[in-house]
């Protein structure tokens, strides 16, 4: 299965020098240091970064809540062989004593994840064995990166072979580093396998579904989605084979390409594209009937306002989004005219009883998916307490969201998403009519009623006086605990 990329990786880089086959004048005159920058910092002119390092960081940020794929380079002093054709592995046996050996087992427990040796020569030196890849300097970026991901997360290529009985225009191509050899991004399917891109970024279409609608931003976008409806791939389907829908902008210099560079062109064209996966683990280089594991659809990019039918699945890209920053795409097995693009305002359901929200919710367009404990038995005190899509904000009609529930304890209810205390008030109690009565004698009354006895200062305060007034007046409807004021003065009570 597939090693996910989504932390630093230990790479050691050995440049290697063939004797006799290249010229001594041939070798770079800080060769360590022309390796080092190709990894850490590449910059090009009028285009940026095409550094290792700034692709990897570019192209893992689809998951915002992982560290993002590094490499961490050592670049180790030259090496000289005496023959033309060195294998990846060639200094994998090496004495594991040896000062800066090259021993696999030695480096694998020193945490290394790949080794590359890097040659002079021609391109077309790619290639990986396992923990080792060979490249040359004259080789792109592109190919460096491909190799390393062979040897890191096991993934295989995706480019045609001459055996594929598919037509080679149905090769995924420029559209993905595992096919070209590019600086291209992968596709959102390879994104997903590398741990770029997950679950939560996949938009999930089952086949018999109505009609639904997606924000499809771009695999290359810095743009993390935020719900449930906002994506970077659709997947038609469950099982193998199923369809991927996605965006393709040249939105860096990754995707862009480099003006005048036949081995860095970029994508080949913007919009949607859509490709058939038959692969059920792409790190294994198995092609049932040379067929290919990815199987382009769409030859050229779809544009707003063009469709797709993939079997009996129609895939409309609705238009673009403001700024150009992705597309609105409808996918639909109904045979209905697809409507146009509606924008409804999303509610605050926080708090809400379940099915209060569900109601909120459809009233508004907005689809709502069930999360929490269940409502059943009725007397659980189910609340939402939380939802994908803040309330306020705007969302396509149809839009899918998740709601939480949670169930709070006895005593306790949901505020703002959080279980706080119930606010107990204190039932009403009737004032009693204490007129005329002893100090002494009133004052046990009104406490016996839970009510707070207090003498008036404007009066005396003996045992002998009488009360001759009360605030609150007697009969009065008052929480318990209040204070009565009793205003006392001497004088026979009879």
């Amino acid at each position: 299965m597939t090693i996910p990329w989504t932390d630093k990786k230990k790479v050691v880089f050995v440049p290697v020098f063939r004797s006799g086959i290249d010229a001594l004048d041939a070798i770079p005159r800080n060769w360590k240091d022309d390796i080092l920058h190709r990894v850490t910092n590449f910059p090009v002119d009028e285009v940026g970064d095409r550094s290792l390092r700034a692709w990897l960081q570019r192209a893992s940020f689809g998951n915002a809540d992982i560290e993002h794929a590094d490499i961490e380079p050592d670049v180790r002093e030259m090496r000289t062989v005496d023959q033309k054709d060195v294998a990846p592995g060639h200094f994998a046996n090496e004495d594991p004593n040896l000062p800066g050996t090259l021993n696999q087992q030695r480096l694998k427990a020193e945490e290394y994840s790949s080794g590359v040796l890097v040659t002079l020569g021609g391109r077309g030196a790619g290639k990986t064995e396992g923990f080792w890849s060979r490249v040359a300097m004259e080789e792109g970026n592109g190919t460096w990166l491909h190799e390393i991901l062979h040897a890191i997360t096991h993934l295989q290529d995706l480019y045609h072979f001459n055996n594929d009985i598919d037509p080679e225009d149905r090769g995924i191509k420029l559209f993905d580093i595992m096919s070209a050899g590019q600086m291209t991004h992968p596709t959102a399917f390879t994104k997903h396998e590398l741990g770029w891109l997950d679950d939560r970024a996949i938009g999930r279409y089952p086949i018999g579904e109505g009609f639904r609608g997606y924000i499809l931003h771009p695999v290359g976008s810095l743009r993390a989605p935020t719900h449930s409806g906002e994506v970077y791939g659709i997947r038609i389907g469950d099982d193998v084979p199923y369809f991927m829908v996605e965006a393709r902008k040249k939105t860096d210099q990754f995707e862009g390409g480099v003006p005048d560079d036949d081995d860095e062109k970029g994508i080949p064209s913007e919009g949607v594209i859509a490709y058939r996966v038959r692969t059920k683990d792409p790190t294994e280089n198995k092609r049932p009937n040379c067929r290919k594991s990815i199987y382009l659809e769409t030859l050229t990019a779809l544009q707003p306002g063009e469709s797709i039918l993939l079997d009996n699945v129609n895939v409309r890209v609705a238009s673009d989004l403001p700024g150009g920053i992705g597309y609105v795409v409808h996918v639909t097995t109904e045979n209905i005219a697809i409507p146009g693009i509606v924008q409804k305002l999303v509610p605050r359901v926080v708090g809400m009883d379940w099915e209060a929200a569900e109601k909120a919710m459809a009233q508004s367009g907005i689809c709502t998916r069930m999360s929490g404990p269940e409502k059943d038995p009725p007397d659980k005190n189910t609340k939402i307490q939380s939802q994908e899509l803040p309330g306020g904000t705007l969302a396509l009609f149809g839009t899918e969201i998740t709601l939480v529930r949670a169930a709070c304890p006895p005593g306790q209810h949901l505020e703002n998403g959080v279980c706080v205390a119930d606010v107990v008030i204190p039932p009403l109690v009737t004032v009693p009519d204490v007129g005329n009565k002893s100090r002494d004698e009133a004052k046990r009354d009104i406490e016996n009623a839970g009510l707070n006895p207090r003498i008036s200062s404007h009066g005396p305060n003996a045992p002998s006086a009488f009360v001759f007034t009360q605030e609150p007046r007697a009969g009065a409807e008052v929480q318990r605990g209040t204070d009565v004021i009793l205003t006392l003065r001497f004088e026979d009570n009879q």
